[in-house]
């Protein structure tokens, strides 16, 4: 049965693949998971796929589509009131629950077209509902996992697993942030009602992208980050050029500033700040944290399958995508790697064709791991203007001992910005002198983002 559903509770046996349960057992239903479904099946697997919340994972769900959705819809709130010439402005009209509810449509779809319909239209392909853990098992046995919980308990032996299960928000240990209603990245998209103003602790993009949306519909954002600059892992004249751009949308940049503590005032979230000698507070209806995210590991039982974590808690793995217990692999951003939902399906492509050649060895060439290239992955922040880079960073360059040579391109010198009317931001290059080599292209600019393709091609060949 094509796409056959088996609930946690469900009684009798899964049917059997050789000596187990299924070829390949993957944990969540994300960009990775699904991915890494589809390229198993492909080759031949019994494969089932595991999802304890909703179906979809980040990107769909709370992450890139609902997110990029709501910054189209203040981009479009913002250009109505700046015309165009020979265009009047006008002063649109502004429904802020009919805001949500297209994001909220847009997002049923996706979730139905593009996982739900996908996943049941591969014969073979079991999903499978409820919790998973670990009990047992790899390393050259089936790996035994538990479906469910208390007597709906259902036990599986898989050959291979991939642990796919996605992050979640994570929020600093602040004293006093506990109490004080914080939102995240996923709570601040269902607000009903905008708020007056808002603090956004965190200047990196989910930041960035989140606090400029609110602020295009008119709500107070300050921006407060605890390193000296935003984007603190972009090119520093990036997050320059970024930073002016941001002001003159309206926000309020703080840089430098250490929170020492949170608390309510009324209706009014406090934080109290740091910066060097100096101390004092600010003051919003509402706080939206984006700091970082935290994996999806508790209660999955890597103990009792040895699969060791990294310093931050994410799943350790190689570039074969291959955990410290040879039958489990790992993919996405559970395993703390650049958090695109693209990179996220091409881990869980080659984690899916690795376990599956594992299974069947042809004794040629082809029996070879593949491995996940990240040396010259974009990376895009949504704000407007947008951010793009890829490579090396200048400063990065010379701390590899490049003697490096530097080229900035304005966007008013560019044709097509001109003709559009939109002059922000500059495209910086970043070669080695001596060998003429590209080795990092950086920019800020309106479609800053349609830009890395290319320069990703250009640094790599």
């Amino acid at each position: 049965m094509a796409g056959s559903t088996i609930q946690a509770d469900a009684s009798g046996e899964p049917p059997a693949a050789g000596d187990a349960d299924f070829d390949l057992l993957i944990i969540g239903t994300g960009g990775a998971g699904v991915a890494a479904a589809i390229q198993a099946v492909g080759m031949g697997g019994k494969v089932a796929i595991i999802e304890s919340n909703t179906l979809g994972g980040t990107c769909v769900n709370v992450g890139c589509i609902p997110s990029k959705n709501l910054i189209e819809a203040a981009s479009h709130y913002q250009a109505s009131w700046q015309g165009f010439p020979g265009i009047a402005l006008c002063s649109p009209a502004l429904d802020w629950n009919g805001v949500l509810e297209s994001k909220n449509a847009l997002v049923a779809e996706l979730r139905q077209s593009k996982y739900a319909d996908v996943i049941a239209s591969y014969p073979g392909l079991v999903l499978i509902e409820g919790r998973a853990r670990f009990t047992g098992g790899g390393n050259g046995s089936p790996v035994i996992v538990a479906v469910g919980e208390g007597e709906g308990t259902q036990t599986y032996r898989a050959r291979k697993v991939l642990i796919a299960t996605g992050t979640r928000p994570w929020a600093p240990p602040i004293p006093g942030l506990d109490a004080v209603g914080a939102l995240d990245s996923t709570s601040v998209m269902e607000l009903t009602e905008l708020p007056v103003s808002l603090l956004v602790l965190g200047g990196s993009a989910v930041g960035l992208e989140l606090g400029q949306t609110f602020a295009r519909f008119g709500v107070k954002v300050t921006i407060v980050e605890l390193a000296p600059r935003l984007l603190p892992m972009e090119d520093e004249s990036i997050s320059v050029e970024l930073e002016a751009h941001l002001r003159a949308d309206g926000l309020e940049i703080q840089t430098g500033i250490e929170t020492t503590r949170a608390e309510r005032d009324g209706d009014d979230v406090v934080l109290h700040m740091k910066q060097g000698s100096l101390e004092g507070t600010f003051r919003a209806a509402s706080l939206l944290v984006a700091v970082g995210r935290r994996a999806n590991t508790d209660d999955l039982g890597l103990d009792a399958v040895g699969v060791a974590l990294t310093n931050r808690s994410f799943v350790e793995v190689g570039v074969t995508m291959r955990t410290s217990n040879a039958d489990i692999f790992s993919a996405g951003d559970v395993t703390g790697g650049p958090g695109y939902v693209y990179v996220a399906a091409a881990g869980g492509r080659i984690a899916a064709e690795n376990a599956m050649k594992s299974l069947a060895p042809t004794g040629t060439s082809s029996d070879d791991l593949r491995e996940l290239d990240l040396s010259t992955v974009p990376n895009v922040t949504f704000t407007s203007p947008q951010v793009g880079s890829v490579g090396l960073t200048e400063a990065k360059a010379r701390e590899l001992g490049h003697h490096v040579q530097v080229a900035v391109l304005k966007m008013d010198q560019v044709p097509r910005a001109l003709v559009s009317g939109d002059t922000r931001g500059i495209v910086k290059m970043v070669a080695d002198t001596a060998s003429g080599q590209l080795l990092g292209i950086h920019a800020v600019a309106p479609l800053a983002g349609e830009l890395m393709g290319e320069a990703a091609m250009a640094i790599r060949f």
